[in-house]
């Protein structure tokens, strides 16, 4: 399985990620930062830092300098509040923090 890295790019710059995860594929890794987003946010808005100007940039395998996918926070905070209901006890509150941090970041 290929090892992704997870990059933050801020508007002070590229946050490298030097550990990165091993993941299925690249739809893992998009899924794994959009499961990411939510919660480091608040750690962002926490430091006076604007997460709607951050973008994870995934690089991965074969070429761990070649940038594979860009996920922007703003887009994925935007839509956070619109999934259908939860699989799961465990979604659902996870799908409700979620939520409250939405209301936090408007």
């Amino acid at each position: 399985m290929p090892l992704y890295h997870f990059h933050l790019r801020t508007p002070d710059g590229l946050e490298r990620d030097e550990t990165g995860l091993v993941l299925r594929d690249l739809d893992a890794a998009y899924l794994e930062a959009c499961a990411t987003i939510p919660g480091l946010s608040v750690d962002l808005l926490r430091e006076g830092r604007d997460p709607m100007a951050c973008t994870f940039v995934i690089t991965g395998a074969p070429d761990p300098d070649r940038i594979l996918l860009e996920v922007p926070f703003d887009e994925r905070v935007r839509h956070i509040g619109r999934p259908t209901t939860p699989a799961s006890p465990a979604a659902a509150t996870a799908l409700t923090r979620a939520q409250r941090l939405i209301v936090e970041l408007r």
